[in-house]
């Protein structure tokens, strides 16, 4: 069933330090996915943790979108760190025709450039899956 009003919200929830980089990235990402199955993704409203993109009338959330929503996690090393520890930031995905998923799907580890899919443990090139191309 298709729904007038689909959605989809993407929300930096958690920013322990650089979440302001790991959000723009999911919703490249975002963007990218929706333009392989072509459907162009254009935000509704924006603003540095927030975006709603909007999905033409009629049209469903395709499978690739429809895989995003949960929470994604980046571990980072913010660029002032004198000790390197890592911290993390959590984007959330959610979209109005889909019952939120409170999980963490993809854990996206910066300084080892790989991504890991909980669902099935599978572990890809960090690059690679913000190209949208995974």
């Amino acid at each position: 069933m298709t729904n007038p009003e689909e959605a989809i919200w993407v929300a930096l929830v958690t920013d322990e330090g650089e979440g302001a980089l790991f959000f723009p990235d999911v919703c490249r990402m975002l963007e990218r996915l929706a333009d392989r199955v072509g459907l162009c993704l254009k935000a509704e409203t924006s603003t540095a943790t927030t975006r709603v993109y909007r999905i033409p009338t009629g049209v469903n959330l395709p499978r690739k979108l429809d895989r995003e929503v949960g929470i994604h996690r980046a571990q980072l090393v913010p660029d002032r760190s004198v000790s390197g520890r890592i911290v993390t930031a959590k984007v959330a995905v959610t979209a109005d025709s889909m019952r939120d998923r409170a999980t963490i799907i993809k854990t996206y580890n910066y300084p080892a450039k790989r991504v890991t899919i909980h669902e099935t443990g599978a572990i890809l090139d960090l690059d690679i899956v913000l190209s949208g191309s995974a």
